[in-house]
């Protein structure tokens, strides 16, 4: 019984969350910026890099939210230099 029961509780928890959004990102307007920025979102485990695009400077991803927040995301971003939604990306 007891064996029924974690069975049931272990596969009925939550594996995956997964989230779109949408990254203001006004300095992604060239092919070498939006590279440079996938390839540091590709470092990230839990961001589906597949399904991001850029628009406008606008970033749009699918996320795990079981693994990170938008917040690792905006930091991630930031932290090679570009600015990602409210935060100034860091100067190098």
């Amino acid at each position: 019984m007891l064996a029924l029961s974690l069975a049931i509780i272990i596969t009925g928890c939550r594996q995956k969350d997964i989230r779109s959004t949408i990254v203001r990102v006004p300095q992604a307007t060239t092919a070498k910026v939006q590279s440079e920025i996938l390839d540091a979102l590709k470092q990230i485990d839990g961001i589906d890099v597949a399904g991001a695009s850029f628009t406008n400077g606008l970033l749009y991803l699918h996320y795990d939210s079981m693994k990170l927040g938008i917040r690792n995301i905006e930091h991630a971003i930031k932290d090679i230099g570009y600015d990602a939604n409210d935060f100034k990306g860091e100067k190098r």
